[in-house]
């Protein structure tokens, strides 16, 4: 499948953000409320799975993969960069 503009799926981190916030259970936004950055480590390993079937990151979601950082960039890799802004979003 193209990236392209009739695709629901997240096309920002911001966009997969709002999904995944969307999409998550209270619980799960509470361990990242209470989780200082320090243990973003241990935030990547837990939910690195979930955001990438949550906001469904995949190699032909160029969108989302080039605000992640690069179109080329390695999935996990992309999932911590919206990991990050999740943790952000909780803590600015």
């Amino acid at each position: 499948m193209e990236d392209d503009d009739d695709d629901y799926r997240p096309k920002t981190i911001k966009e997969a953000v709002e999904r995944f916030i969307e999409l998550w259970d209270n619980a799960d936004i509470e361990l990242l409320i209470e989780s200082p950055k320090s243990y973003m480590k241990f935030l990547y390993s837990n939910m690195e799975k979930d955001v990438i079937e949550r906001c469904e990151l995949s190699k032909d979601n160029l969108s989302l993969l080039e605000d992640c950082g690069s179109p080329d960039m390695p999935i996990k890799e992309a999932a911590h960069v919206i990991i990050k802004d999740l943790w952000e979003e909780f803590h600015s």
